[in-house]
């Protein structure tokens, strides 16, 4: 999980995405499967899609706290 969480990370900072926010969205979720809920918190809250992908973080980052 981690070489992969790395692996996303390296394609978000590349930049030239057609939608960073989702990329962001899946990382966060990612950092959420992979116990590092401090990162995921910190990715997840930096999602701001008009997409529906900013309510989608939003609700992970409700389940992250339960």
């Amino acid at each position: 999980a981690a070489k992969g969480i790395a692996l996303m990370q390296q394609g978000i900072a590349k930049g030239g995405l057609k939608n960073p926010d989702v990329a962001r969205l899946h990382l966060g979720y990612a950092q959420l499967l992979a116990g590092k809920k401090a990162d995921a918190v910190r990715t997840l809250s930096s999602v701001r899609g008009k997409d529906g992908s900013a309510s989608l973080a939003r609700l992970w980052l409700i389940k992250s706290r339960h």
